[in-house]
């Protein structure tokens, strides 16, 4: 971890934040305000996190993504509702610069959505473009050897980073990846992904729905969750609203293999 002095600032941040301007010149500011909110430890902050840094880096918004692969994700804090948008179309999609960073384990810059350079997702990237993000910036969280999650930063427009905005989004990222582990578990890095199991979380209903269509059509659950997917986009419905009919049961994916 790359911040270590969380104990030089007291407070619980929100007064500091409220002082922290953008620019590289500020990056102390940054640091104090992050050892604040880590310092305080209140349950709200990977949100307080991802304020600090939107406050200070040239990005309209943030996110904290919790994963254990892309089919296994459940959204953590956003600072705003496209952020929180860009989130839920990685999972509906299944693609994105958040999920590619958790896989490859390295940061994910994206200079204009618009014109992805190797057209890597364009699906999501034609959803967001324009209307959510040009520009997106996703760092995979990691605490000890455990991969968390991610912390993904979006901008409206085409400004570039700053000489030293890079560092500071990683820096963002390290106290993210603590704070994280301290609300999902309250315990150690390497139990992070069991918060998946058991709790109530944003995707339940896709989960218990990939599970029953996997009984029904006798696939794995992960082609389950593909159908899933593919249904929802074919017909220009949210991933949550199928999964729901199929959890009531009004809809089913074994018509016609009787």
């Amino acid at each position: 971890m790359r911040i270590r002095a969380y104990d030089q600032q007291r407070g619980d941040g929100k007064n500091a934040m409220a002082g922290l301007k953008r620019g590289s010149e500020d990056r102390m500011s940054l640091v104090e305000v992050l050892s604040a909110i880590a310092a305080a430890g209140h349950h709200d902050a990977p949100l307080r996190v991802c304020q600090a840094a939107v406050h200070a880096l040239p990005f309209d918004g943030a996110s904290i993504t919790v994963m254990s692969d892309a089919d296994h994700q459940e959204p953590l804090c956003a600072t705003n509702q496209a952020a929180r948008r860009i989130d839920e179309l990685q999972f509906e999609l299944g693609e994105g610069p958040g999920i590619e960073a958790h896989a490859s384990g390295r940061s994910v810059l994206v200079y204009d959505l618009a014109e992805p350079v190797e057209d890597q997702w364009p699906v999501f990237a034609r959803a967001v473009s324009g209307s959510l993000a040009r520009r997106m910036y996703a760092i995979p969280l990691e605490a000890g050897r455990a991969r968390i999650g991610t912390l993904c930063f979006h901008g409206l427009t085409l400004e570039r980073m700053g000489v030293n905005d890079a560092a500071n989004a990683l820096l963002s990222a390290d106290v993210a990846a603590w704070a994280v582990v301290g609300v999902m578990t309250r315990g150690t890095a390497q139990d992070a992904n069991d918060w998946l199991e058991g709790s109530s979380l944003r995707w339940a209903d896709v989960h218990h729905a990939t599970g029953i269509i996997g009984c029904q059509m006798q696939v794995p659950v992960g082609t389950a969750l593909t159908c899933l997917r593919a249904h929802a986009f074919a017909h220009d419905r949210s991933l949550s609203d199928v999964a729901h009919d199929v959890v009531k049961g009004t809809l089913r994916f074994d018509q016609g293999r009787r």
